[in-house]
């Protein structure tokens, strides 16, 4: 996997998945909130208190509801803009929740809600670290916010304090050496998503591949076939198809043999590629001597075109067995249509067969529609 690096697409992917990881963040500071303050009416006791933090966490609540139903948006158009964003308002609830630790161990008002709020705070820091361990600097700091102020309030006044102090700095010691563990996992097992998945598709392109010509092969050519009319068919556009024979192949291979008949092949497959250059066309060997072109968007006159093209360059390829000029011709037939609801590919191509075989009946070396 050392070959795998980090590019766009991977960020991508890793910032939408802690994009979604943090969803529960968007709500627990708020519920947290209220359920300390509710069951013991802190709203009566501390009612400033009370209404600075709720409107806060509020606040907080909806602009990371926000950030995070438009991440793709935002992130497309810009991902250092969607950093800026999103970095603080993961930081922000965390910095007022650490404020709220530190306050409940100082303040008289909110020492009987001290310990709730202190076994929040350590929930809040696991449940983060697992939530945003992809990205390590979004970890330690969301750590920091949380526990910093705690821990300086505890060694700061002492006391009874200084051992929630220590054992503040070891959680925070024990999660800073754990996201280093897991963000490494993390980062292994995303590059062999992608290791996968690049495999994958190289290994779909060859499968869909003719060995002989290089050319696409018969099933992928039935596939295309079939999606490039359901497209057509959607918006009422014209399609054609070319199908293509070489003249009198089985004589070239009795006469010359088959290693001749092959590079026959491969030539014209050539010819093929060159004619048909459209990213949206596909070129395929459709069995045997036989070759298949769709033109996507383009009728019948055009098409017509395309296949004298290719007739003409294929008669004019030489080709030389020894000090023997091997020469071939092609017939190639063309059908056009502009689908309808219902209407299947095979249409089509009994369309193009017939007029390969008027092609062939009116001796070859010809193209017909």
């Amino acid at each position: 996997m050392k070959d795998i690096v980090i590019n766009e697409e991977m960020l991508f992917t890793a910032r939408g998945d802690i994009n979604r990881r943090s969803v529960t963040g968007c709500f627990i500071y708020l519920l947290l909130w209220f359920a300390n303050i509710i069951p013991n009416k802190l709203y009566v006791s501390s009612p400033e208190i009370c209404l600075w933090f709720t409107v806060v966490f509020i606040l907080l609540s909806a602009g990371r509801v926000l950030l995070m139903i438009s991440f793709e948006t935002i992130y497309r158009k810009s991902a250092l803009s969607w950093k800026l964003l999103f970095y603080p308002i993961i930081w922000l609830p965390a910095i007022c929740w650490g404020a709220l630790c530190s306050l409940s161990m100082i303040l008289p008002e909110l020492e009987p809600f001290s310990l709730v709020i202190i076994i929040c705070t350590a929930g809040l820091a696991g449940g983060g670290v697992t939530a945003l361990l992809a990205s390590r600097v979004l970890t330690i700091g969301l750590i920091s916010c949380l526990l910093l102020p705690g821990m300086v309030t505890a060694f700061l006044f002492a006391g009874d304090n200084l051992s929630l102090g220590l054992v503040f700095g070891i959680y925070w010691l024990g999660m800073y050496s754990i996201t280093r563990i897991q963000h490494r996992e993390y980062w292994r097992a995303l590059k062999y998503s992608f290791m996968i998945k690049r495999y994958n598709t190289e290994l779909e392109r060859l499968n869909a591949l003719d060995g002989l010509t290089g050319l696409k092969n018969r099933s992928f050519f039935d596939s295309s076939l079939k999606k490039e009319i359901k497209a057509a068919t959607r918006v009422q556009a014209s399609i054609s198809l070319l199908l293509i024979d070489i003249d009198h192949f089985k004589v070239i291979n009795d006469r010359h043999g088959h290693l001749v008949g092959d590079e026959c092949l491969r030539r014209l497959s050539l010819v093929l590629q060159s004619e048909v250059q459209r990213e949206t066309d596909i070129v395929a060997r459709y069995g045997g001597e036989e070759f298949a072109i769709i033109l996507p968007g383009n009728d019948l006159e055009h098409a017509l075109f395309v296949a004298e093209r290719i007739r003409a360059r294929a008669e004019d390829i030489d080709q030389y067995h020894g000090d023997m000029k091997i020469s071939f011709t092609v017939s190639v037939g063309v059908a056009s249509c502009t689908p309808y609801p219902g209407y299947k590919e095979v249409q089509l191509i009994e369309k193009a067969d017939s007029a390969l075989y008027k092609a062939k009946n009116r001796g070859r070396n010809s193209v017909c529609s």
